[in-house]
């Protein structure tokens, strides 16, 4: 009796954690297939505000760069941007080339973060023209630009996104 008791259990608990795994790729599957999409799409330069400096400038800029779309409040954004700095302070990556756009927040709400925080790249006003053009609904979601093209767009944390990341932007290939 135990053993059958055991073996339900089991057999419960992997259908279980199947079924999750199941509506995980349904529900994702929209998002990966419309990042995918994007690829190599162009983007509309638009006039970014520096929530730091204050300066006005054109983004995406005529080089490599990223962008992170993030919020206050999201634990995975939190743990991709400090992958990101970890990048920056290493000397991997130029923080230069690094933008982040606060997706469901105001810019006083994302200021007041910044302060707070040590992140050295750039903070972008929101921008609703850019969320338009990119469809950006997730955070996080990043977007290595190249030029005036999305070179690829991912959404989520991801193992080896800082790799890649790291390999598209790095100081030692730019």
């Amino acid at each position: 009796m135990i053993k059958i008791k055991t073996l339900i259990k089991k057999y419960l608990s992997n259908f279980i954690f199947s079924l999750v795994l199941i509506f995980l790729v349904i529900k994702q599957a929209p998002i990966f297939i419309k990042n995918y999409n994007k690829e190599n799409q162009k983007i509309n330069t638009i006039q970014a505000h520096s929530l730091v400096t204050n300066n006005t400038f054109s983004f995406p800029r005529n080089e490599k760069s990223v962008l992170i779309m993030w919020a206050t409040w999201c634990a995975p954004c939190k743990i991709e941007m400090s992958r990101i700095q970890n990048s920056i302070d290493s000397g991997t990556i130029p923080a230069e080339r690094v933008y982040a756009m606060n997706l469901f927040e105001d810019d006083y709400t994302s200021k007041k973060f910044i302060k707070e925080s040590k992140y050295l790249f750039n903070f972008i006003s929101k921008d609703e023209s850019l969320i338009n053009q990119l469809e950006a609904k997730a955070t996080p979601t990043t977007y290595l630009f190249d030029n005036n093209s999305i070179y690829k767009a991912s959404t989520g944390m991801s193992i080896i996104g800082i790799y890649q990341l790291e390999n598209y932007l790095s100081n030692k290939t730019n």
